[in-house]
């Protein structure tokens, strides 16, 4: 299995210095619990990684970090970024640009502890799949989230950071792209017709605007880390797999 792991932007949700792979939660650097919530549980043998890196995680040697945190236990393919990217879209055209392949393949946000799910993705048929968890009726959610809706595990809407318009599932970033040159294509019509103000700036807005059939992969395991109001949440709910104790 093919993983393409985004790491271009900013990262602005932590307070300090550090890049967001490298803020440490509980006594890691975010993208370590990453990475080994995903190598801990895979399936494969055989596991292939590509990281879409922020020229500016070179400063802290980048290469050399994910190498220990990664143990030998996958294949790394390191693109260094020639500029911080505008948004996850950018960042993955980049890397089909530079690295070409042709079989299905996953992107990953780099702040989410990932469960044994992705074996779903193997059976898939459609042109897109979005990991994704059922929303819960007695939590609140913050709008920061990508919303979806989904009928008969098919996700038949979504939007960004947009609530109360029947939604009923959030994104957890997992990405399932069926046909690279496919994928290529739809980022090379996105940015064409680029605009900070129309919102279209995730690869959940790209897969709905494009895709013309999305599975929906309905996640019991992955939760975001991505803020430090997701971490107290992951460390209430999610003991067993995040928090000082691991």
């Amino acid at each position: 299995m093919r993983f393409i792991i985004l790491c271009g932007g900013r990262g602005e949700r932590f307070i300090g210095a550090l890049p967001k792979p490298l803020n440490r939660v509980c006594g890691k650097p975010v993208g370590q619990w990453m990475i080994n919530s995903l190598l801990e549980l895979n399936r494969w043998q055989d596991l292939d990684i590509i990281w879409a890196l922020n020229p500016k995680l070179y400063k802290y040697h980048i290469e050399e970090e994910i190498t220990k945190w990664t143990a030998n236990r996958c294949t790394n393919t390191f693109v260094k970024l020639p500029f911080e990217t505008r948004d996850p879209c950018e960042t993955l055209e980049i890397v089909l640009n530079q690295v070409k392949f042709e079989e299905a393949f996953i992107c990953l946000d780099n702040d989410n502890i990932y469960g044994n799910d992705f074996w779903q993705f193997t059976w898939l048929t459609d042109q897109a799949g979005i990991l994704v968890r059922k929303m819960e009726t007695d939590r609140v959610y913050a709008p920061r989230y990508g919303f979806v809706k989904i009928t008969d595990l098919q996700i038949v809407d979504g939007k960004e950071k947009i609530m109360g318009w029947g939604e009923n599932g959030y994104s957890i970033g997992g990405y399932w792209f069926n046909q690279p040159e496919l994928c290529l294509q739809w980022l090379k019509l996105h940015r064409a017709s680029y605009n900070l103000s129309n919102g279209e700036t995730s690869l959940l807005s790209l897969i709905i605007k494009y895709s013309k059939s999305t599975a929906a992969i309905i996640s019991q395991d992955a939760f975001s880390i991505g803020t430090p109001e997701d971490c107290e949440y992951a460390q209430e709910h999610h003991s067993d797999k995040f928090g000082w104790h691991h």
